[in-house]
């Protein structure tokens, strides 16, 4: 549970990211958009929106990275996009795309793209 995770970090709750492959970014973004406090951030790796996530056109979403690989066959990243539609022109969403990465989390890239992301989030102790 998500307040077990938050007793172990003082109940800070920018020190709180969550992450996701596939359906599992879908779900990841739900929860960080949906919680009572704004979390550190969220990162969705070859995800997608699905039509169970709520988030309102101008609701606020916690700071994203979405990852997605440019040779992803099982969701291709212009139906990705399609289906994010209510967060991709969020100004704290980051995309990065990975020319040989398919429906994988196997990429440098992408490793390094989530330190950097988290990095520039995660509070310093």
């Amino acid at each position: 549970m998500i307040s077990n995770e938050l007793k172990e970090i003082d109940n800070d709750h920018k020190r709180l990211f969550l992450g996701g492959f596939s359906q599992g970014s879908s779900l990841a973004l739900n929860i960080g958009a949906n919680l009572d406090q704004k979390i550190g951030g969220v990162i969705m790796v070859a995800g997608f929106m699905s039509k169970f996530t709520k988030i309102a056109e101008n609701q606020e979403i916690p700071d994203t990275l979405v990852i997605h690989g440019e040779k992803d066959d099982k969701m291709p990243w212009g139906k990705a996009q399609k289906l994010m539609k209510t967060i991709r022109n969020k100004p704290n969403l980051e995309t990065v795309v990975i020319k040989d990465m398919g429906h994988n989390m196997y990429s440098d890239e992408m490793k390094e793209a989530m330190y950097h992301f988290l990095r520039k989030r995660a509070p310093s102790q």
